[in-house]
Parts: structure tokens; C-alpha cells; sequence
């Protein structure tokens, strides 16, 4: 199943409060973002640096690779979307601490410019 077919049946499956299927499948759409995220933080120049420590080749990660990973996903609006509404699910299961976590994730990856006060009200609704 491809992203788009993911979202699709999450949001499905969110609306007829089959919560736990749909956390399933924002949590699979998630991954593959992220995977697609890492492979372009990969492909980047000045993300990896090769060093030699006692004898073996190892590849150190730099700060560039987490920049590139956190450009991608802020790229559009769908990882937000996507931890937003994992935030709203877990805020219905009760699961009040995940919830925080996936509404602040949203707002972090909310690109910049873009108004999307969904994980906003979500948080202020958690604090009522």
C-alpha cells in the first residue's frame, strides 16, 4: 500500500473511530515518510563523515543528516498531518502523554508560513 492509500484508509478508519487500526496506519504512513526522509538526508553531501577509530572504517553522522531528515518532512504539511492526527487518537484512547508528544511533533513539523492551528488546539484542548 502506497502512502496516499494509507492516509486514505486511516482517515477512514479514524471517522468510524476504529482508533486503533487507524494509529496502525498513520503510524505505517509515518515510517515510510520517515524512510523516505533518512534515504534524502543519505543522499545529501556533508551528512556522513568516514573516520578510521582503531583499525575500522566508521561512518559518523553529522548534523547535517538530522537537518535533512527534519527539511523533508517539513517539506509539506503531511508529517504534521500525520502526527496530528495520531494526537488526536491517542487523546481519545486516554493516552494523554502520547497525545502531547504527537501534537508537539506536529507542530515542529509544520512548515513554516503554513497556518495549521490543528496540533495548536489540540495541545490547549489536552490542558483543559
Amino acid at each position: 500500500m502506497d502512502l496516499q492509500e494509507l492516509l486514505n484508509k486511516a482517515w477512514k478508519l479514524k471517522k468510524k473511530s476504529e482508533k486503533l487500526e487507524a494509529l496502525k496506519l498513520y503510524n505505517q504512513a509515518f515510517d515510510i515518510l520517515s524512510k523516505e526522509a533518512q534515504q534524502h538526508a543519505h543522499d545529501s553531501e556533508g551528512a556522513y563523515e568516514d573516520i578510521e577509530k582503531r583499525g575500522e572504517k566508521i561512518r559518523k553522522i553529522l548534523p547535517k543528516f538530522f537537518n535533512k531528515v527534519r527539511e523533508y518532512l517539513k517539506r509539506n504539511k503531511i508529517a504534521a498531518v500525520i502526527s496530528n492526527n495520531m494526537g488526536t487518537i491517542f487523546a481519545k484512547l486516554g493516552d494523554y502523554e502520547n497525545a502531547k508528544k504527537m501534537f508537539e511533533q506536529a507542530i515542529e513539523l509544520t512548515p513554516d508560513g503554513e497556518n495549521y492551528p490543528d496540533p495548536k488546539t489540540g495541545l490547549q484542548e489536552l490542558e483543559k
